[in-house]
């Protein structure tokens, strides 16, 4: 791009001496050409602030430096951080009895090579009384940036927006336990920490609020994504597990003895049984008919049911109560757990992965992550979540089932690209309670078509954000027990499906739904459909 300046006199004339001097041949500036990461990484060269090299040797390719000259607001995708702090809603977990797969979900990949769908976002190391899950200790220690990645490390860059709040620290992803950050780059320049709590949740602080780029070198122990558990004894891990509630002592002791794991046996044979137990899940469209958290977690563990998060929750909430330190991981597309062995942490994927996961910025110059062999063997019928990169679907379009198309109740929200201080959500419906408006169902005097009352907690949504929902579905006046309800955002191209909940004994629903990250900013349709059962 060009521009133009006004010259002098003065200037003038030295350039007519410079003209008419003999051209001597001389290099050309700001010729353009392609960029070689294997030049950048021979050459050692380095990133135009000096902060990090310009590209890394990986062991799935050699992976090239985010380009820093595109600053946070010239990136489409959406941030973290944000409303998503220590305390906030989502750092807690509760299971939910949608134990359907899902057809498509959407991803955002912070990471060069691609994790995918493993992005660190959410990790639990506490069982709480009431069997969801919660952070042991929420007193954050500040991650140290500096040093140079070990033989045994795998290598990565990171590269994501962030909405920073003033002095309160919000949420980002990590690769994976005990990850280290080799170099920082904050674009516009502040001064800002990375912290952990003792799930070893990433959260940012800064002291000036407003959207930063942060670009991350970062490097993690290559045996995390893949070996063999230590041959511990269980007094060796005592110190290291959640305490576990006494109301869940009985449920869970019976779902040991069904899996045919105890404590007489090594803690590295009761993990392999673990693993191949749990593994052997199924999606299914039958939803549990529990009525209590501990009845929950007992149906779907004896009955083998559900989707990553729900074998995840039962795999973790047994372990626990065998004595084995797990953590339960999850981010918008799946689940997973961590389990220590005293020295290390390893990631083990259950399966149970979406069938389709877009991602929202997709590079196909990015090369996937190659993680060891995994020491757990897989049935024949499951979905592992690895291999799960898919190209997006340039028509965004959501194919229903014949006759069933979306209910609206939902008044237009509009999507915020920071979060907002003041939005406050509204109230959840208590237990014991309908949250169905009976001015919306009479809306549809005779219609054979299930009727939705939808519900959107958040008056302001963001991007990528959890976004809680609830409501109620009758059909015929007689309410649609245990069925499941598809939630979606309209768009030029047609509605878009963003998650799906599922309905109690009694016709009401709760739960929470994410946004994707390519949403465009401005006035947002959610609406709801039954997907299955409500016959």
């Amino acid at each position: 791009m060009g521009r133009f300046v006004r010259l002098s006199p003065h200037a003038l004339w030295i350039g007519a001496i410079f003209i008419a001097a003999p051209l001597v041949a001389g290099p050309v500036y700001h010729e353009k050409f392609a960029p070689n990461p294997e030049e950048d990484l021979r050459l050692g060269a380095t990133t135009p602030s000096g902060s990090m090299p310009a590209a890394i040797k990986t062991r799935s390719g050699v992976v090239a430096a985010p380009n820093e000259a595109q600053g946070a607001q010239q990136q489409s995708q959406g941030a973290y951080g944000g409303n998503r702090t220590p305390t906030s809603a989502d750092a807690n977990y509760h299971v939910d009895r949608l134990t359907t797969r899902p057809a498509r979900v959407q991803y955002d990949e912070p990471f060069r090579p691609s994790i995918l769908p493993f992005k660190r976002s959410y990790a639990f190391d506490l069982l709480q009384d009431d069997l969801s899950f919660g952070v042991a200790d929420k007193t954050l220690n500040r991650v140290s940036v500096g040093g140079t990645a070990e033989e045994r490390e795998d290598v990565f860059f990171g590269d994501m927006n962030v909405d920073l709040v003033a002095g309160v620290p919000v949420r980002i992803p990590s690769v994976g336990p005990g990850a280290r950050v080799r170099a920082m780059h904050v674009d516009p320049p502040q001064p800002l920490e990375i912290l952990e709590d003792s799930a070893e949740n990433w959260f940012v602080r800064a002291q000036r609020g407003g959207r930063v780029r942060i670009v991350l070198q970062l490097s993690i122990d290559r045996q995390v994504f893949g070996s063999g558990f230590l041959p511990v004894s269980w007094a060796r891990l005592a110190p290291f597990v959640s305490p576990l509630p006494e109301s869940v002592a009985p449920m869970a002791a019976a779902v040991a003895a069904h899996v045919g794991v105890s404590r007489r046996q090594m803690p590295s044979r009761v993990l392999v049984t673990l693993v191949q137990y749990f593994r052997k899940f199924h999606e299914s469209s039958e939803l549990p008919q529990a009525e209590s958290a501990q009845e929950l977690y007992k149906e779907l563990s004896l009955e083998q049911k559900g989707v990553c998060r729900h074998r995840s929750y039962a795999f973790a909430v047994t372990a626990i109560s065998l004595g084995l330190p797990t953590r339960l991981v999850h981010n918008e597309a799946h689940a997973w757990v961590e389990v220590f062995d005293s020295e290390l942490w390893h990631r083990i994927d259950l399966g149970g992965a979406a069938s389709d996961i877009q991602e929202s910025r997709p590079d196909p110059l990015t090369p996937n992550h190659r993680p060891p062999h995994d020491p757990h063997s897989w049935p024949a019928d499951s979905h592992p979540g690895s291999g799960q990169r898919t190209p997006p679907d340039p028509s965004g379009a959501h194919s229903f089932p014949a006759g069933e198309a979306p209910t609206t109740n939902a008044p237009e929200s509009p999507v915020e690209e920071t979060s907002s201080a003041g939005a406050k959500p509204s109230a959840w419906p208590s237990a014991g309670t309908s949250t169905t408006d009976s001015s919306v169902l009479e809306s549809f005097p005779g219609s054979e078509a299930p009727e939705i009352f939808l519900r959107v907690a958040e008056e302001k949504i963001l991007r990528g954000s959890p976004l809680a929902v609830s409501g109620s579905a009758r059909r015929l006046g007689r309410v649609c027990s245990l069925s499941r309800i598809d939630i979606f955002v309209e768009s030029p191209e047609g509605p878009i499906g963003i998650g799906s909940v599922a309905t109690d004994r009694r016709g009401r629903f709760s739960g929470q739904v994410t946004l994707p990250q390519s949403t465009p900013v401005g006035p947002l349709e959610i609406t709801a459909s039954v997907a299955e059962g409500c016959q």
